[in-house]
C-alpha cells in the first residue's frame, strides 16, 4: 500500500494516507491571485510561460481546492471539472463561465466523464461511490454504490451502455448504466488501481496499477489477458490511441511509455518530465500525446517521431489532469494551483 499511499497524497494531501507527497503539498505557496475581468470573457494570466507559440487562457475561479479531473462534453461546448472541495463545476466554453454546480459528494472527487451522447456525467469519490448525473437538469440521477473504498476513476463504454470504475480496493466493477446496477467485480489484483480506460471497440479494458504493471482485461470474458511491465514505480494513468492500436501509459517514475498492443510489447520511452507524470490523452486525431506532470509543466509529444514538441509552463503547482476539447483545438489543464487553463493547439511548434 506504500505506493497508493503516495499518490493519494500527491494528488489530494490526504496527510492521514501519505507521509510522502504531503510533506512536499504543504511546502506550495498558494498565491495564484485571479484577475476579476468579467466572467463573459476568458482570463489571460501574465505568469503563464509557454515554450511555444501557443496562447493560453485561463477561466475565473471556481473551486476553493485541487482540481482532480477535467472531462470535455462530446460536443465540446461544455467542460466539467472536479475537485477535493467535494464540488464538480460545468463551464460554459464559449461565454468562459460556470453554469452549474453540483453537489452530493461528501469527499474527493477523482475522476469525471462523460457519457459518449453527453446526456450523463458519471462522478468517482473518496466517499466510495459512484454518482451520475444529468446534464440537462444538472441533478444527481443515481448513486452507484459496493466499492469499499476510495473510487479512483470512471471511464464509459464507447457504446455508452455500461461504466467501469476503479477502487483502491484492488477491484474495477462494471455497471448496467440503463438499470444503474452492478454486472460484474473484476478481482485478482493485488494492488490498487489507480486509473482505467477503455479501447475504442469497447472489447477491453486496461488497468493502471500501483504495483508498476499496466493489466489488459476482456471485457466479454472477464478475464486478464495481458499484464504489461516496463515501468519502475507506480502506474498513474492510461489512455488508448484512437485507433486502439498504441496504449500510452505515465508513472511515478517520470516517464511515459508507449505499448503496441498486437505485440503487447513496449516500442517507446518518452522522457523530459523532471517528476512524476500524472496524466496522459491523446488527441483526437492521434497525431499528439499530452502529458501533465507534478513538475508543473503540460508537454506535448509527436506520436509518429516520439519527440517532444513543446512544453506548456504556467500552473504554480502539479498539474492534475488533462482533457482535448472533441475537435482537437483546445487542451484543458488543471492542477494542484485550482486554476483551469485552456491551451490552443492550432499550432504547436517549439520557438
Amino acid at each position: 500500500m506504500q505506493r497508493i499511499k503516495m499518490i493519494l497524497g500527491v494528488i489530494c494531501l490526504i496527510s492521514t494516507i501519505s507521509t510522502i507527497a504531503s510533506a512536499q503539498f504543504n511546502n506550495e505557496q498558494n498565491t495564484t491571485k485571479f484577475n476579476k475581468k468579467p466572467v463573459n470573457k476568458f482570463i489571460s494570466e501574465s505568469q503563464s510561460k509557454v515554450k511555444s507559440n501557443l496562447s493560453v487562457l485561463d477561466l475565473p475561479q471556481g473551486h476553493r481546492g485541487r482540481i482532480l479531473s477535467l472531462a470535455y462534453s462530446p460536443d465540446g461546448k461544455m467542460l466539467a471539472s472536479s475537485s477535493k472541495d467535494s464540488t464538480i463545476k460545468l463551464w460554459d466554453i464559449e461565454k468562459g463561465q460556470e453554469i452549474a454546480t453540483l453537489n452530493g459528494h461528501s469527499g474527493f472527487i477523482f475522476s469525471i466523464a462523460y457519457s459518449p451522447d453527453g446526456k450523463t456525467l458519471a462522478s468517482a469519490c473518496s466517499d466510495s461511490t459512484v454518482k451520475l448525473w444529468d446534464m440537462t437538469t444538472k441533478e444527481e440521477i443515481a448513486t452507484l454504490s459496493g466499492h469499499k473504498s476510495f473510487v479512483l476513476s470512471v471511464a464509459y463504454s464507447p457504446d455508452g451502455k455500461n461504466l467501469a470504475s476503479a477502487c483502491s480496493d484492488s477491484t474495477v466493477k462494471l455497471w448496467d448504466v440503463a438499470n444503474k446496477q452492478e454486472i460484474a467485480t473484476l478481482t485478482g489484483h493485488k494492488s490498487p488501481i489507480l486509473s482505467i480506460a477503455y479501447s475504442p471497440n469497447g472489447k477491453s479494458l486496461a488497468f493502471a496499477n500501483d504495483d508498476s504493471t499496466i493489466s489488459l482485461w476482456d471485457i466479454k470474458g472477464r478475464k486478464e489477458i495481458a499484464v504489461l511491465k516496463g515501468h519502475t514505480d507506480s502506474v498513474l494513468s492510461v489512455a488508448f490511441s484512437p485507433d486502439g492500436k498504441t496504449l500510452a501509459s505515465t508513472g511515478s517514475d517520470s516517464t511515459i511509455k508507449l505499448w503496441n498492443l498486437k505485440t503487447k510489447k513496449e516500442v517507446a520511452t518518452l522522457t523530459g518530465h523532471t517528476k512524476t507524470v500524472l496524466s496522459v490523452v491523446y488527441s483526437p486525431n492521434g497525431k499528439t500525446l499530452a502529458s501533465a506532470s507534478s513538475d508543473s509543466t503540460v508537454r506535448l509529444w509527436d506520436v509518429k517521431s516520439k519527440k517532444e514538441k513543446a512544453t506548456l509552463t504556467g500552473h504554480r503547482g502539479f498539474v492534475l489532469s488533462l482533457a482535448y476539447s472533441s475537435n482537437g483545438k483546445t487542451l484543458a489543464s488543471s492542477g494542484s494551483d485550482s486554476t483551469i487553463k485552456l491551451w490552443s493547439m492550432q499550432t504547436t511548434a517549439k520557438r
